[in-house]
């Protein structure tokens, strides 16, 4: 009887022992696996408002700032944009057809307006309706006063946002965090054509620990 009570101790030493090494690997596997789960987490690129995955991070980014734009006397986005060398023949101006008056379009590299991308703080932005519901989008109905600065992919950025844009990419940044009220005014009158420009433009904003507003 007694050798089969010491067989019994032995089988039952060599199952917790093989229990136990069992537990211990399956506690070192999940280890191995939760540090390859977290070595296989997304890498951002940053520097830039633009999101951009490494597909796009070899591109180069023109920035147009708000003290670049006042230095050239620039009084819109289109103007920022048109009087860099970032444009192409084939922009929409004001006043240059006998409908939307009041548009003005960027056309990167040639092939279109409505193959430029433009987003504001990273966001696309809906094309205009009285440009033919393409794509193209009104620079003019984005607030100057409001602008930061401008961001301009000018390669062709189709296999990361679409093929709107085959251009480039336009990423206009908005002021944050303004405190204060500031009112622009501006009149312009040509000797030679007789062309008056207006504009006027109203900035206030408010910023807290809660959030800010603009």
């Amino acid at each position: 009887m007694s050798g089969k009570t010491n067989l019994r101790n032995s089988v039952r030493v060599a199952l917790g022992l093989s229990a136990g090494l069992a537990l211990s690997h399956g506690s070192v596997a999940f280890a191995e696996e939760g540090e390859d789960a977290n070595e296989m987490e997304e890498v951002v690129v940053t520097g830039s408002r633009i999101k951009r995955t490494l597909n796009t991070a070899s591109q180069d980014t023109f920035t147009i700032t708000a003290e670049d734009m006042a230095i050239s006397g620039d009084v819109s986005v289109a103007d920022a944009l048109r009087t860099s060398n970032l444009n192409s023949l084939g922009s929409f101006r004001e006043s240059s057809g006998n409908s939307a008056q009041s548009n003005a379009t960027i056309n990167l590299r040639g092939v279109g307006a409505s193959r430029s991308l433009v987003m504001v703080n990273g966001r696309r932005v809906t094309g205009s309706p009285s440009l033919g519901g393409g794509g193209s989008v009104n620079l003019n109905m984005i607030p100057f006063s409001a602008v930061d600065r401008i961001e301009v992919i000018a390669d062709g950025a189709s296999a990361v946002y679409g093929s709107d844009a085959v251009a480039g990419v336009i990423n206009i940044i908005l002021k944050k965090n303004y405190d204060g009220f500031r009112v622009r005014a501006r009149y312009g009158d040509r000797e030679q054509d007789s062309g008056v420009e207006e504009s006027f433009s109203i900035l206030t904003g408010a910023s807290s620990d809660r959030g800010s507003i603009t």
